[in-house]
């Protein structure tokens, strides 16, 4: 079943908001809860206060809809999409449910927000806010926060353009871990969109990516990419790639093949740092523009030990990389106690 607040195409005039409160919310099968707007005014919020679990999972048997809560600006709708705000003790995103702001019309996306006091779990689940192919207008702002976070095979945390206008930053505030297997946290700008890419912020006590795992700042069409900003109190671990080699586990701020504009900087802080097998720290550009500075570490507060060692299983070492084939290259600096390099 579904719960909605919508605006029609002949609709003139705010929606109205939706607020779910419950001890627990448990949504399968293409189950989907939305403000949206197709006519002439904004959408409403979305707000859910579970004192327990939000669990979202599954498809419709024919698997045309995923189950999601979201907000959207329709293609023919011209207003605002409405904010998403969850709290619980609880997040579950599995088989590829959603929360999701988004914009196809003219209009900005709302913003999504989770304060989650234990975990979020995410299996090929996403959090997103999406500017979509013609649209004009932002995107909302992603801002999460919890105890600890778990992404698996294929999960997203992602704000992007594909229209007109800047995509969103995405903000991940853990007081434990993050803990990233084949997944991604990214803001871009697609191929054929004009903005500017958001900034991704993530602080943690500990980082571990593997298996392809990234955090991406790029744009592959005409705007600049955002700065990406990782403050860790313990450890970072970057290792290994997806299965077929084709990514290896990174952490980059980027100008792609079709971008115009300049690569973010990037920016990371820890107790220690290890690149194992291929995975590496990077800023560059293929396009036109210049690639951003890596800074490991501040002058007041080092990096205690990083450790770099082994390469990817199609022959990429582990590293970091500030490069550009049109532009200026970024500087690298790196504030460290102790440096080692070691088989690549």
């Amino acid at each position: 079943g579904d719960i909605f607040s919508r605006i029609g195409n002949t609709g003139n005039g705010n929606g109205g908001d939706l607020r779910i409160v419950a001890n627990t919310l448990d949504m399968v099968n293409g189950a989907r809860m939305e403000t949206s707007t197709t006519g002439r005014g904004n959408a409403g919020d979305v707000t859910l206060q579970v004192r327990d679990r939000i669990s979202l999972s599954g498809s419709t048997p024919d698997g045309r809809f995923s189950t999601a809560i979201f907000t959207n600006v329709g293609q023919s709708g011209t207003g605002d999409g409405g904010n998403l705000t969850v709290f619980a003790n609880r997040l579950e995103l599995f088989d590829n449910a959603n929360l999701n702001a988004s914009t196809s019309g003219n209009g900005n996306a709302g913003n999504v927000t989770a304060r989650i006091t234990g975990s979020i779990v995410m299996n090929n689940g996403s959090i997103r806010s999406d500017v979509g192919q013609g649209a004009t207008g932002d995107g909302g702002n992603l801002d999460v926060a919890a105890n600890r976070l778990e992404m698996v095979n294929g999960a997203r945390l992602s704000a992007r353009t594909e229209g007109t206008g800047n995509a969103g930053n995405v903000t991940a505030r853990i007081t434990d871990s993050i803990a990233m297997d084949n997944s991604f946290i990214r803001s871009d700008v697609e191929q054929g969109a004009i903005g500017n890419g958001g900034d991704l912020f993530v602080s943690a006590n500990e980082l571990e990516m593997a298996n392809g795992a990234q955090l991406i700042a790029g744009t592959d069409g005409e705007g600049n990419a955002g700065d990406v900003t990782v403050s860790v109190r313990d450890r970072i671990s970057l290792v290994g790639s997806t299965s077929d080699s084709e990514f290896t586990s990174a952490i980059f701020s980027s100008v792609f093949g079709s971008g115009i504009g300049d690569g973010g900087n990037l920016f990371i802080t820890a107790d220690s740092l290890s690149l194992t097998d291929g995975s590496q720290l990077l800023t560059n550009t293929r396009g036109q523009g210049n690639a951003g500075n890596i800074v490991l570490g501040q002058a007041n507060q080092p990096i205690r030990s990083i450790s770099i060692s082994g390469t990817s299983g199609n022959g990429f070492a582990s590293g970091f990389l500030a490069s550009t084939n049109v532009g200026q290259g970024g500087n690298i600096r790196v504030y460290a106690d102790q440096l080692r390099m070691s088989d690549g």
